[in-house]
């Protein structure tokens, strides 16, 4: 089977990240916001051929820090697997792909001078 890439948006699987602010420092709760819409547009290329993402912040501890989403619907491990599969991608190896972009994106989020509080 031959996958056409892009695929149409109705297609593409939805990655949610909820970032915890405490990854932002001591003072995280007040840059969370900004940093989510900072990731959301720096993200939103990376996979963009089969893939959307949505950046929130994880205000609430009981919700997974990943969650993947297919035509509204919440997929399990071994339908991201079989989803990924087609793409020649593993679950493991994409998710750390993600972890690494998250620790990518804190980093240059906290060089960027716009992004530094004013006092």
């Amino acid at each position: 089977m031959t996958t056409q890439l892009p695929l149409p948006d109705d297609k593409k699987m939805v990655i949610l990240i909820r970032v915890e602010p405490g990854c932002l420092g001591p003072d995280g709760k007040s840059h969370i916001e900004p940093f989510c819409i900072y990731m959301q547009s720096h993200v939103a290329s990376v996979h963009s051929d089969f893939a959307k993402w949505e950046i929130r912040p994880r205000h609430d501890k009981t919700h997974p820090e990943l969650e993947y989403f297919f035509m509204n619907k919440k997929l399990t491990p071994a339908r991201v697997e079989k989803y990924l599969h087609f793409f020649n991608l593993d679950l493991a190896l994409f998710e750390n792909e993600i972890h690494e972009l998250l620790d990518q994106q804190i980093e240059q989020f906290h060089a960027s001078p716009s992004n530094t509080p004013m006092h």
